[in-house]
């Protein structure tokens, strides 16, 4: 007489409670009995991970991935077991600022930027940047808005531990708010000739575009 094992009834799975960083791994073990306590040598099962936590491989290794908590289910036919697992945010690998693409402002505008850090795994961290500027057309404070007052192309970056975010930004001249004409004055005899230029500022001393229409006024 030949006695084979019955169905799964008793499932042991180890560890019982998992606890790691997102990326990290954990290798899981298990054994699987009938109702008799005899051991199930190579039985069907499969696994589940709640939450999106993770993923269980084909040679039974935990990866982290989401951060969270819940459980990592084992199933064999109509038996099952559990453990804990909890997932922490791993290292900042990536600073996202916002906006993304190039923006485009005139002098004595302003633009609140934000940015958010994530690890590799893509989960959210819980971190404050610190802001500052690439190229002297303009002030950041520490709330992330940016004040324009000088023409040119710079950079916003947002620093988080050891990554930094970057987001490019142009600076144009802002409406014309003096304009100065050389010479400032001019003593001519009947007959004689001088040019003229002019050149018009923003309210930051930036040269700006313009037309000029000439005219000649008498005292």
């Amino acid at each position: 007489v030949k006695v084979v094992p019955g169905k799964a009834a008793v499932i042991k799975l180890a560890p019982e409670t998992i606890a790691l960083t997102a990326g990290e791994t954990q290798t899981l073990s298990f054994e699987v009995f009938d109702a008799y306590d005899n051991r199930i040598p190579s039985p069907d099962y499969r696994w589940e991970v709640e939450q999106n936590l993770g993923s269980v491989s084909g040679e039974n290794v935990l990866r982290a991935e989401k951060a969270g908590e819940g459980f990592v289910h084992l199933l064999v036919g109509d038996a099952s077991a559990q453990s804990a697992v909890k997932i922490v945010p791993g290292s900042i690998a990536s600073v996202v600022v916002s906006p993304p693409a190039q923006v485009r402002l005139n002098t004595g505008q302003q633009q609140a930027f934000s940015a958010v850090g994530y690890d590799a795994q893509g989960n959210l961290l819980d971190l404050a940047p610190v802001w500052s500027i690439v190229g002297q057309i303009g002030a950041i404070d520490a709330g992330g808005t940016f004040k324009a007052t000088t023409v040119g192309d710079g950079f916003v970056l947002a620093r988080m531990d050891t990554v930094t975010g970057v987001t490019p930004i142009t600076v144009e001249p802002g409406p014309i708010a003096r304009v100065v004409i050389k010479p400032a004055s001019a003593d001519l005899r009947a007959g004689e000739s001088i040019g003229f230029t002019a050149t018009a500022y923003d309210a930051f001393d930036n040269v700006t575009p313009a037309r000029f229409t000439w005219a000649l006024e008498s005292e």
